[in-house]
């Protein structure tokens, strides 16, 4: 009798047991597998939120160096050589570009790449530069793609840093170069306007978007131009090794065969491609993903089921309460 009671009491005991580990696990579970849900709809947001604040920027820069090529003084100082127009024209640009914080330099190009009209911020305030301290920019980049550009087209920079005479200025200088030609009288090209849009005020507000995780920014190559840290970006500029396709290269090679946010040892991760070329006018000869670069969305491994772990805990501590009358 005593062997059945026991075996009765093991029985039972085993059962009471086995009941409670799948109800508090299907509890954990439920929990965690919601966590995950939100974790992949912030990190969505979170991709929204900054494809729209760089979208919003980049489009009203385009309009503006729109603007800019149809303004009556560049039309003016394109048609004449009177000699009172170049300052003008020096005026008309200084205002624009003072009352404009996000615009960093703004410059009329000859169609060989000489600069004719250059004013810039410097600080707090914005000057002029003298004919004198003019440069030559034929051989950078942007004038190159820039040369075949038809009237009402805008070339989008890449995402770089500063130069002036071939040295990358100090401090840096995130900046993007919107370029868009301007007609003379016969209605062909006859000079190249070039606004520099400044990126770091962009920079600040993708890196302070206010949810769990952070957010980067990186080349289509996996170089960062937002990292965790400052001194990671800029790596093909600066020569350092830096790059997210090094310090997370499962992740980056699954980028672009995942639409949400995916999960591997070291943490949760989203990406959106942003093309910046698309968000100005297509130019002809470009490539479609001319100047790609994904926004990132990154959360630690040890926080996307911070709030599971604590379920964890507390249901661990209930079943061994739960657990005393049966020992006891």
């Amino acid at each position: 009798d005593k062997f059945r009671i026991v075996k009765w009491q093991l029985f039972v005991g085993a059962f009471y047991l086995t009941m409670l580990a799948i109800l508090l696990t299907g509890f954990f579970l439920r929990d965690r597998q919601q966590e995950w849900q939100l974790r992949k709809e912030q990190a969505q947001h979170r991709l929204d939120l900054a494809f729209e604040l760089m979208t919003r920027d980049l489009q009203r820069v385009q309009s503006d160096v729109l603007f800019l090529a149809n303004h009556q003084d560049v039309q003016q100082f394109v048609s004449t050589t009177a000699g009172d127009i170049k300052s003008k024209l020096q005026t008309a640009f200084t205002n624009f570009v003072s009352h404009k914080r996000s615009y960093q330099q703004l410059r009329l190009l000859s169609l060989e790449g000489r600069e004719q009209v250059r004013v810039e911020r410097r600080v707090d305030r914005v000057i002029a530069t003298p004919t004198e301290k003019l440069q030559d920019k034929g051989g950078r980049y942007y004038f190159q793609e820039s040369r075949n550009l038809k009237i009402g087209e805008v070339f989008v920079s890449e995402f770089d840093l500063n130069q002036e005479h071939g040295v990358i200025e100090q401090p840096l200088r995130p900046v993007i170069r919107f370029v868009t030609p301007v007609a003379g009288e016969s209605g062909d090209p006859a000079a190249l306007l070039v606004l520099n849009y400044l990126g770091t005020p962009l920079l600040n507000e993708l890196a302070s978007i206010s949810m769990p995780g952070q957010t980067w920014l990186t080349r289509d190559d996996g170089q960062y131009l937002l990292a965790a840290r400052p001194d990671q970006a800029w790596g093909w500029l600066l020569g350092h090794q830096h790059s997210f396709a090094s310090a997370f290269p499962i992740a980056w090679q699954q980028r672009s065969a995942n639409t949400e946010a995916f999960l591997d040892g070291q943490g949760a991760f989203a990406f959106r491609e942003i093309q910046l070329q698309p968000l100005a006018t297509e130019v002809a000869g470009l490539r479609p993903d001319a100047n790609s670069l994904y926004l990132v969305s990154y959360l630690p491994p040890d926080q996307v089921f911070e709030k599971s772990k604590l379920l964890l805990g507390r249901l661990m501590l209930l079943g061994f309460v739960s657990l005393l009358p049966v020992v006891w």
